[in-house]
Formats: C-alpha cells, sequence, structure tokens
C-alpha cells in the first residue's frame, strides 16, 4: 500500500492541475488517476502539436511570402538592368553619331564666317594687249596668291571666305595707246582707271574695299590698250587684293 500511495503522490506532483486532493491510497484509486494523468498528458501533447503546427504554417507562410518577394524583386532587378543597358546603348550611339558628325558640322557651320584664313595676291600682265571689245584682263604673272583664291588663267578672284577685301589696281599706257580697265565684283562696277590719253608714259589706278561673301568673284576687264611689263621691274598693269577683315 505504501507504494501505491508513493506512486500516487509522485504523479501529483508531476500534474498538480488533475490532483487536488490528498490521494487515496488504494489500487483502484492509482489506477484511476494513473489515466487521469495520461488523459491529461495527451491533452497537453496535442496541444503542444497544434501550437507546433500553426508555428510550421506561420514559417512555412513567411518563407513563400519572402520566396515571392525575393523573386519579384529579383524580376524588377532584371527589368532595370534591361532597360539600363538599352538606355545606356542609345546614348552610346548618340553619342558616336554626335562625334562622328560633329567634325563636319563645325566645319559647315564656320564655312564663310570668321576664320583664321589668310588671303592676299598680286599679278601683273606681262603683256601687251589689245582689245577691240570689252573683255577680262589675265594677269598671268602672278608673284603672290596666299590662299590660291586668283586664278591666273581666268583672271578671276573668288572669295573664300565672308570679309573685307581691299583691291586696287594699275594701268600703264603710253601716248597715243589709251585704253581703260573696270574693275567688278560679280556684275557690279567697282574701280575705274585710264591711262594713255596724256603726253609720255602714264598710269591710272584705283583702289577700293568691298564686302564680299563666299563664292563672290572680282575681276578686271580691259578696253582698248593695256601695256605689259616692260624690263625689270616696270610692271606697268597691275592688280593686288588682300583680305584686311575676316569676320
Amino acid at each position: 500500500m505504501a507504494s501505491y500511495c508513493t506512486v500516487i503522490l509522485f504523479v501529483s506532483m508531476m500534474v498538480s492541475s488533475v490532483l487536488t486532493e490528498e490521494p487515496i491510497c488504494t489500487k483502484y484509486a492509482v489506477q484511476d488517476k494513473l489515466v487521469d494523468v495520461v488523459f491529461e498528458l495527451e491533452h497537453q501533447v496535442d496541444t503542444l502539436k497544434r501550437a507546433l503546427k500553426n508555428v510550421q504554417h506561420q514559417l512555412n507562410t513567411y518563407q513563400l511570402t519572402m520566396d515571392m518577394s525575393t523573386a519579384a524583386l529579383a524580376t524588377r532587378v532584371d527589368g532595370l538592368d534591361t532597360k539600363l543597358t538599352a538606355e545606356d546603348k542609345r546614348i552610346e550611339e548618340k553619342l558616336t553619331m554626335l562625334t562622328n558628325g560633329l567634325p563636319s558640322r563645325i566645319t559647315s557651320m564656320m564655312t564663310g564666317l570668321c576664320s583664321t584664313t589668310l588671303v592676299a595676291f598680286q599679278a601683273f600682265l606681262s603683256i601687251n594687249i589689245a582689245f577691240p571689245q570689252v573683255k577680262v584682263v589675265t594677269f598671268n604673272e602672278v608673284p603672290v596668291n596666299i590662299g590660291n583664291a586668283y586664278n591666273a588663267t581666268t583672271g578671276i578672284f573668288t572669295a573664300p571666305v565672308n570679309g573685307t577685301y581691299l583691291f586696287s589696281m594699275t594701268i600703264g599706257n603710253p601716248t597715243g595707246n589709251p585704253g581703260a580697265m573696270m574693275m567688278k565684283k560679280n556684275n557690279e562696277d567697282i574701280g575705274y582707271a585710264i591711262a594713255g590719253h596724256t603726253t609720255g608714259w602714264n598710269q591710272g589706278s584705283q583702289t577700293t574695299v568691298v564686302r564680299m561673301s563666299v563664292g563672290d568673284v572680282m575681276f578686271v576687264e580691259g578696253e582698248g590698250h593695256v601695256s605689259g611689263n616692260y624690263a625689270g621691274f616696270r610692271k606697268h598693269s597691275s592688280i593686288t587684293g588682300i583680305l584686311i577683315n575676316n569676320c
């Protein structure tokens, strides 16, 4: 009997919520109390299992949410990477296009505008010419032609840049061989000189300043007699031009 009471007392201490009264030291009482203890333990185990299952479910739900969030974030990052790659490519192509076209655009913009171009020429007539009718004088001896704007074959100067130009012409003739020269910008008269209408040798000259645009031409037309060079540096008829302002 003492052993039964010892068992009941031990179980009562382990499961105090089940036993609220002093244990009864009988064989049947111990069995009943053991059944109650087992039932209570099973109940607590079931409760713990449900709690554990609920915690596991919450963990699974949290893990799924995290996986979905991570996948969504990765997809968004991939999309941003794709957009950034496309934008980088577009910017690179645009920069390449601008870089490749920049020199030609600058050249096109600067053509005819202010530049550092130097333009100057001097030309003489090497032979005597008699013009039965008005004709362009081709000053064929060209010691100076900076910029190559004067054509000794045609006698025409073509402005390479916009600017203000100074031109001077001289005609020298002896008595009895009168002649004249007319300077023109395109088809506009801008200068006139005569010689040979008085006794002995004489020279007539004209200097003018004119504004010219790219492609404008200047030339001299002769009428009557125009004398060419004589011995040494006796240059009777000549033409000179220089760019004095290129803006």
